[in-house]
């Protein structure tokens, strides 16, 4: 026989004792991990006495917390103020002192228009103000000279120094110069009015920004003719913003309770709180929505107009819930429960698992908002097991350990 058809035969035989060799070795090393105990927390056994052995778990302790539910709703933001900047007066543009994307300050001038015209007008206008303002001195001269001379010859006609028809004539030169002096006053008032209309109109070639904003559109060039009621120019308002928030009517009457819960969320911007809620109870019969306007400050000017938002509106009370993680609730068919460590009955170990039914008011941000009834046996500071808890059993004795960074309650409500 040759040493290759030996060979051939003795592989085989090699593979099957070496795989023999290794399951016996796999076999031996399973039944020492399972002869070996297992510690527990409070206990050199390694099960309880019901044969269970013991979960390592983690916990978080509850918290009590006075919080309310809230409703997210949509809506976007809106400038508390927007103008469409007309010409009160009619005339050619001179010059545009703002462009898109200029933020202005109130009063400031934002277009002039040509005043050639009015200065022409106002020059007219002044020199007939010179000129009555004369009259009326001239009648006022002889307003007083008719008075001292009727009084005159009313003391010589009653001295009979003088015949009655002089004193008829005096009376009438006095009645004659009071009227006159009426009219000169009249027509100095009128041409005061008319500088006053003109000086009017002259501010008016310069038009100005009703409010501090930002310049979004402009209408018109230097050199066109600007129409007496044409819009220039779109300025927003960015010192303060609104916004605009669509709520579903079944919220109306909790808002009305409490319209200062309201809250507003922009990306980038975190949560902010509106300084001032106005709520427009129109609900529109198709959508069966109203509109809800908080307005917030921008006095850094980082809002703009059109961003996008959520908003928070408040739902029911505000009342004191037990706060726990979702993580720490089990849901089935006949309700919702969670385990707690209690102490256990087996000196062999320190806690066991105790199942609870709870009722969950609402869940936000990750953790469920409990209402403490006398159908909860949940206290507060109670320990409740978050993680390792999908296969425990009552009564399991457990090995607890607490989450590093333990967080069963938000800090806000």
């Amino acid at each position: 026989m040759s040493e290759s058809s030996t060979a051939k035969r003795r592989g085989p035989a090699l593979i099957i004792t070496l795989a023999i060799l290794v399951i016996a070795a796999v076999v031996g090393a399973v039944m020492m991990i399972q002869q070996t105990p297992v510690a527990s927390n409070g206990g050199p056994g390694g099960a309880s006495k019901g044969g269970m052995p013991p979960a390592a778990v983690y916990v978080v302790t509850t918290k009590s917390l006075t919080a309310q539910n809230y409703a997210k709703v949509t809506g976007s933001l809106r400038s508390a103020l927007r103008s469409n900047l007309a010409a009160q007066e009619a005339g050619a543009v001179a010059e545009i002192l703002a462009d898109e994307g200029r933020r202005v300050k109130k009063n400031a001038v934002l277009v002039k228009l040509d005043g050639r015209r009015l200065d022409a007008q106002m020059a007219e206008a002044q020199a007939q103000l010179r000129s009555f303002t004369s009259i009326v001195d001239q009648r006022e001269a002889e307003l007083k000279r008719g008075t001292e001379d009727h009084e005159m010859k009313k003391a010589l006609f009653k001295d009979m120094a003088i015949a009655r028809s002089e004193l008829l004539d005096a009376t009438r030169v006095l009645a004659v110069a009071r009227a006159l002096i009426g009219v000169a006053r009249d027509r100095k008032i009128e041409a005061q009015s008319r500088v006053n209309l003109l000086d009017i109109r002259k501010n008016d070639l310069e038009i100005r920004a009703p409010f501090a904003g930002l310049v979004t559109e402009r209408m018109i060039e230097p050199g066109e003719w600007a129409g007496e009621g044409q819009s220039v120019m779109t300025l927003v308002s960015i010192d303060s913003v609104e916004a605009w928030l669509r709520v579903p009517e079944r919220y109306l009457l909790d808002l009305e309770n409490n319209p200062k819960g309201v809250q507003v969320v922009i990306n980038n911007f975190g949560t902010l709180t509106p300084v001032e809620v106005r709520i427009i109870s129109d609900v529109d019969p198709r959508s069966r929505m109203f509109t809800v306007v908080a307005v917030l400050d921008n006095s850094d000017q980082k809002l703009a107009p059109g961003l996008s938002l959520t908003g928070r509106v408040p739902i029911g009370k505000n009342t004191p819930h037990l706060v726990i993680p979702v993580d720490a609730v089990l849901r089935t068919q006949s309700g919702n429960f969670i385990f707690r460590a209690k102490k256990a009955a087996d000196p062999s170990a320190m806690y066991s698992a105790e199942r609870i039914p709870v009722t969950i008011s609402f869940e936000r941000e990750g953790q469920a908002y409990i209402l403490p009834n006398a159908d909860t046996a949940l206290q507060n500071n109670d320990q409740v097991v978050v993680e390792g808890n999908d296969r425990l059993q009552p009564n399991q004795p457990l090995m607890i350990q607490a989450r590093e960074a333990e967080a069963a309650a938000p800090t806000k409500p």
